[in-house]
């Protein structure tokens, strides 16, 4: 923090000249601010082995955009392999939006096939460059990248490649942290794996909070982007262009979880996941510094209860108090300040 050092002139040469000198400092960055810069500096400041790469690529995908995509790829996991080992290597499929046939066809058939009908209708458009992360039969997670012909990978703007990098390696290695490939997740019977049948000890995924796990990725994605305070902005603007949140609605949200374990409904939003996600992980960060926010993710990885979930003890047992506590004291308090201004 900068100080300005300012000299007062005297009054009525009551005082000395040294009982008016005075420092003066610079206000503190919003901790928005602050926690983004901290995490740009973990990219240049982390030990960054590199995961390896276990690369599946589509016929006569173009050499050039390959090159390009695992540019991306190989510096957003060096961020990562910084915090976390894994000996295994991370998958990596990239195609082009005209190989879904491809796709379809060199993928496991089974309950848990990595093909997804779906993601392709919803998400693929020729040109431009998109991803995912699924987990295959063994809880294996895959990253799936499908990038055409326009994608422009000097840009670092909302939905661009690079930042798509960014974001779905966050969620390879949240899969990873959080025990997909342990028995508890990677059940081929899915109903089992999310917990539907034995709530006695679901996947710890299944009941993490809605605003934990896009939050968290985005949280280490926007920092990189060329503009962060425009695409932090847009998700706070998805947040408040609603109604008017009271601290007792943002409790509600922040205690929904991605399967509820009363009424077996998805809860999640895409305003929780992502948007109140971002903010909530800034101010988790701030609070406790990214090394404490990774030793939570490994603290998940362990059996639930029916009276408390791996969550809720991994909470605790890192931070020192209870998520409901943190809410109050911190996180809501956060959020009224953040939608005030």
């Amino acid at each position: 923090m900068k100080s300005l050092l300012l000299a007062i002139p005297l009054l009525m040469n009551q005082c000395s000249a040294a009982d008016h000198i005075a420092y003066w400092s610079e206000p503190p960055p919003p901790v928005w601010e602050q926690v983004y810069e901290d995490v740009r500096d973990l990219a240049t400041d982390r030990h960054r082995p590199g995961q390896e790469i276990d690369l599946r690529v589509a016929p006569d995908f173009p050499a050039d955009r390959l090159d390009a995509v695992m540019g991306l790829y190989e510096e957003a996991i060096g961020f990562w392999s910084g915090a976390f080992d894994f000996d295994v290597a991370l998958p990596l499929t990239v195609m082009d939006s005209g190989d879904r046939d491809w796709w379809e066809s060199t993928t496991t058939r089974g309950p848990r096939d990595l093909f997804s009908p779906h993601w392709w209708k919803s998400s693929v458009r020729s040109g431009g460059t998109v991803g995912m992360v699924d987990a295959d039969e063994t809880g294996m997670p895959h990253v799936i990248v499908v990038s055409g012909s326009k994608t422009d990978f000097e840009h670092f703007g909302a939905f661009s490649a690079a930042l798509i990098a960014h974001h779905e390696s966050a969620h390879w290695y949240q899969y990873q942290v959080s025990g997909w490939m342990t028995d508890k997740c990677s059940n081929p019977n899915w109903e089992t794996v999310m917990g539907w049948e034995n709530w006695s000890m679901p996947c710890p995924w299944t009941l993490l909070p809605c605003w934990f796990i896009e939050g968290h990725a985005e949280l280490y994605t926007i920092p990189f982007g060329s503009e962060p305070g425009t695409l932090r902005g847009l998700r706070i603007w998805q947040i408040t262009n609603s109604d008017r949140l009271t601290e007792n609605d943002l409790l509600e949200r922040l205690q929904r979880t991605q399967h509820n374990s009363v009424t077996k409904n998805y809860e999640c939003t895409r305003e929780i996941q992502y948007s109140m996600g971002l903010l909530v992980n800034e101010k988790l960060f701030y609070d406790f510094g990214d090394a404490k926010v990774n030793e939570l993710w490994l603290a998940i990885n362990q059996p639930s209860s029916s009276t408390r979930s791996a969550w809720e003890v991994a909470f605790s047992d890192t931070f020192g108090m209870t998520a409901e506590d943190w809410y109050t004291i911190s996180a809501i308090p956060y959020l009224l300040g953040v939608f005030e201004d």
